[in-house]
């Protein structure tokens, strides 16, 4: 039962941390006993805008989480904030995943359920974006980039999902782009009774 209506930017010369979060709500649900971790009935009217001026490493940018390293829920959640990623300079890096309102699902029997990304009535909401990435891009109108279990049922959303620039150094590593989920990585996913209405470009 928690909002977010502040803007929320971070920028970096460089990322030297093997992984960095930034999410509207929360950053990164990280436990290792969390089957009771739950993220409910949260609005995020915030911008996040990610910015990286050199080598990076692993970004996980979500409207709502950034990155849910643990088994649990994120329940009943809107995210009406632009979600940016911006790779500006040379150098290498571990790609980016970002979602309207969940960048990373890491864990076993995590579920996103009935969340919103976005607006019907306006467009200008739920912009999901990244310019150039240092690599592949996981980039979803829900959830950038889903592994193990995850289950995202009941989801829609509304909000443009695009990739600006290239696709990596390059120009060798392709976009992962997708109304819904961006890219299915280890294991098995479950997406059911989910609706996109935004458009998807690269």
């Amino acid at each position: 039962n928690c909002i977010n209506n502040g803007d929320i930017t971070m920028t970096f010369p460089a990322i030297t941390a093997a992984s960095d979060y930034l999410g509207g709500v929360v950053g990164n649900t990280s436990m290792a006993d969390a089957s009771s971790v739950a993220v409910e009935n949260c609005i995020n009217n915030g911008d996040l805008t990610f910015t990286v001026k050199g080598a990076s490493k692993n970004v996980y940018l979500g409207g709502i989480s950034g990155a849910c390293n643990s088994k649990g829920v994120i329940n009943n959640c809107i995210n009406n904030g632009a979600v940016v990623y911006n790779f500006i300079a040379g150098g290498s890096g571990a790609y980016p995943n970002v979602g309207g309102i969940v960048g990373y699902c890491a864990d076993t029997l995590l579920s996103v359920e009935d969340c919103v990304n976005g607006s019907a009535t306006d467009a200008t909401k739920g912009v999901v974006t990244v310019g150039t990435a240092p690599s592949g891009v996981g980039l979803g109108g829900i959830l950038g980039l889903a592994e193990k279990a995850t289950t995202v049922s009941g989801c829609i959303n509304y909000g443009t999902v695009t990739q600006t620039g290239k696709g990596g150094k390059n120009d060798t590593y392709r976009p992962h782009l997708g109304g819904i989920v961006g890219i299915n990585s280890v294991g098995y996913i479950t997406i059911t009774d989910c609706k996109n209405y935004g458009t998807v470009c690269y």
